[in-house]
């Protein structure tokens, strides 16, 4: 089976990262081999501050130890053109513009600004159980 291309919103490799579930299950399949994750400097960069969230009580090597991690498992995509697609959040596109460089076919999120969209350019955005489901594992 040849991996599915998938571009995982911060907030589902903050859940895979901290909490085994559905978004950890994700990472597992990255790490198999079943699912090929796209990333960007932008959503690294994302992610670094978000785990420096305090309520994470994080050190600075914890975070950068995380971040390269997830920097290990992905490809990176450099998106060259920016997107203006969701008002309510802009820093959404992000996920968007990385999702198109890398040519996925799914964006896994929690985001309800990137689920409500539910498809865009013939990518689906999904929720970690969904992709779960249409992998059937």
């Amino acid at each position: 089976m040849k991996s599915v291309k998938v571009v995982a919103d911060t907030n589902v490799i903050v859940s895979a990262l901290f909490w085994r579930g559905n978004a950890s299950k994700i990472i597992d399949l990255v790490e198999k081999g079943k699912i090929k994750l796209f990333t960007s400097v932008a959503l690294l960069d994302e992610l670094k501050k978000v785990l420096g969230y305090e309520r994470f009580g994080l050190g600075e090597k914890t975070v950068d130890d995380n971040v390269k991690y997830i920097l290990t498992i992905s490809e990176i995509s450099s998106p060259k053109r920016r997107l203006k697609i969701i008002r309510e959040d802009p820093a959404d596109d992000k996920v968007l513009e990385c999702a198109l460089e890398g040519k996925v076919r799914y964006i896994v999120s929690g985001d309800m600004h990137l689920l409500r969209l539910r498809k865009f350019r013939g990518i689906r955005i999904i929720r970690a159980k969904e992709l779960l489901n249409i992998l059937n594992v």
